[in-house]
């Protein structure tokens, strides 16, 4: 299969050379390519078989395997899939149900597997809820393809909430955390409230956890938020008070970070030559 992007590209130089007068400014340039890009879908191409268009080529193509296949090259072997290719796709019945099973597999390329969860998600189809609730618990799924599957399971986030709690309870800290992102969008549950309080008293990333509290919404947070505003770090202090206010809550600016490092960050690096002028 002949890479059609770089394809396009060389069809995109040459036509630029011809129309050169028409692209005054970025907006028009931007206008001028699409242009271009409807021309060469549906020129003749020495490439294929019988010089069809790009466009016919894609047309002619009905099975699904053939479809995910030709997807599966295109990600790995040449530059990227064809907007015609992925068009097609998404008009072929079955095409996602054999992309699911990429995602899922064990066995496939990380950039075959984030590629396809990103164009599914694109196509707004409902993932398999379990398999992808399983997929966050996992320790061994990227951090790209987990924001994926965070991404798909928030639509359907009540449905997942089960799978979640359950898978949570044994997880790891990264692993609770996508779990909790999710569940976010769930319906309230004391299960969800637990995590997110577990994170928050026992985590790592406390600026991050004090707003997951904050969002949630759940005013029983308020006592462990309180708690640490008078040993934590200016990062740690800032969303603490956030998620406080946030549920109702009201904070007195009484400490002093003028040592802390975060502050002098968040500040910037004129903090040091202010605080000599004083």
């Amino acid at each position: 299969m002949i890479d059609f992007n770089k394809d396009f590209e060389k069809y995109l130089t040459a036509a630029y050379k011809r129309f050169a007068e028409r692209a005054k400014n970025a907006e028009e340039a931007e206008e001028l390519a699409a242009d271009i890009f409807a021309e060469w879908a549906d020129a003749p191409n020495d490439g294929l078989s019988g010089g069809v268009s790009p466009r016919a080529y894609f047309q002619s193509l009905n099975n699904p395997e053939e479809l995910a296949g030709l997807f599966g090259e295109a990600c790995l072997q040449q530059s990227g899939s064809c907007p015609l290719l992925l068009d097609r796709m998404a008009e072929v019945d079955g095409c996602a149900a054999h992309l699911f099973g990429v995602v899922l597999e064990k066995g496939a390329a990380p950039a075959l597997k984030i590629a396809a969860a990103a164009f599914l998600n694109d196509l707004g189809v409902k993932p398999p809820v379990e398999a992808y609730a399983r997929m966050l618990a996992d320790s061994g799924t990227s951090p790209e393809l987990a924001d994926l599957c965070i991404e798909a399971l928030c639509a359907y986030a009540p449905e997942a909430a089960p799978f979640l709690w359950e898978l949570a309870e044994t997880a790891r800290e990264r692993e609770k955390t996508y779990c909790a992102e999710v569940l976010l969008c769930a319906q309230r549950d004391e299960r969800t409230y637990r995590l997110l309080a577990d994170l928050f008293e026992n985590g790592q990333n406390r600026p991050l956890y004090a707003w997951y509290l904050g969002k949630y919404g759940d005013e029983r947070a308020a006592e462990i938020l309180y708690k640490k505003l008078d040993t934590c770090n200016y990062a740690e202090y800032s969303e603490i008070k956030n998620a406080i206010e946030r549920m109702g809550g009201c904070v007195e600016d009484t400490r002093d970070f003028s040592e802390d490092a975060d502050y002098i960050k968040i500040k910037g690096a004129n903090y040091y030559a202010e605080k000599k002028r004083r």
